[in-house]
């Protein structure tokens, strides 16, 4: 529909417009030669078979898919240098994210920006290496910068929502055989958990899974996930310390590598 309420009749036409710039920009040029490039030389960054971390390569090293993605994410995090990339990246979001609000308060459309759910396994590995603090400042300017685009002077909301916390569905052990129910592995979550968070947000949903971020209650529920972790910690301390370390003893065989 136009602004007027009439037939938008330019529709069509700019879809095809889209469609052909989309297929054939010299960012998709890019994007599809490094991508047939990749896979000539066997380094797809997919979970496809060649990629070094796929579960059939750690399956004797490591003893779960799960740590063998997080093997992954240690050679990377284990350095100052990439701390401070990362620290860059974070930066960028908000930035893009700040970019998208703009775009979205201009046109007085509503917005809901929620922060995934992560596996147990990554959340302790955040910790493991020193993550937590910049994660929870993370959240911080994250809720910062939505609540810029909240209140009585507004012509849009903004809703921000927090599901990296210790519940039932990031809990969920990975089995010896077979798949998880909610997670492909520890940062990529099945259909079944992306409509529970759809579920949460829009129809209420379970309040022990996820909380919508505000100035008044963000303390408490920073505080509420580190009571949760010292909880868990205590629950399955066996098991925490018998999976890290494995995450040791491979780390020990195959270093991260050194940085310029």
């Amino acid at each position: 529909m136009t602004l007027g309420g009439e037939p938008n009749r330019e529709q069509t036409a700019q879809r095809v417009r889209d469609i052909f710039f989309a297929a054939f920009s010299l960012d998709a040029l890019i994007d599809s030669s490094g991508t047939v490039a990749a896979n000539w030389r066997d380094i797809s960054s997919d979970l496809a078979e060649g990629n070094w971390i796929h579960e059939d390569n750690f399956s004797s090293g490591v003893g779960s898919y799960a740590l063998a993605a997080l093997f992954d994410l240690s050679r990377t995090l284990r350095t100052e240098e990439t701390k401070e990339q990362r620290r860059l990246r974070d930066q960028s979001s908000l930035l893009r994210l700040k970019m998208i609000l703009d775009l979205c308060a201009s046109q007085k459309i509503d917005v809901v920006v929620f922060l995934h759910p992560l596996h147990v396994d990554y959340l302790e590995f955040e910790t493991r290496l020193g993550f937590w603090e910049p994660f929870e400042h993370w959240k911080r300017q994250i809720l910062a910068l939505t609540e810029q685009y909240s209140g009585p002077n507004q012509r849009n909301e903004v809703a921000l929502w927090d599901f990296s916390d210790y519940n039932a569905y990031s809990t969920e052990e990975f089995p010896v055989q077979g798949k998880a129910l909610y997670w492909f592995e520890p940062v990529h979550y099945s259909p079944a958990l992306g409509h529970a968070i759809l579920t949460r947000i829009f129809n209420g949903g379970s309040d022990e899974f996820g909380m919508r971020l505000t100035q008044r209650n963000i303390d408490g529920w920073l505080a509420n996930i580190r009571n949760q972790q010292h909880r868990y910690r205590q629950n399955y301390e066996t098991g925490v310390r018998r999976r890290f370390s494995d995450l040791d003893r491979l780390l020990e065989t195959h270093p991260p590598p050194t940085q310029p």
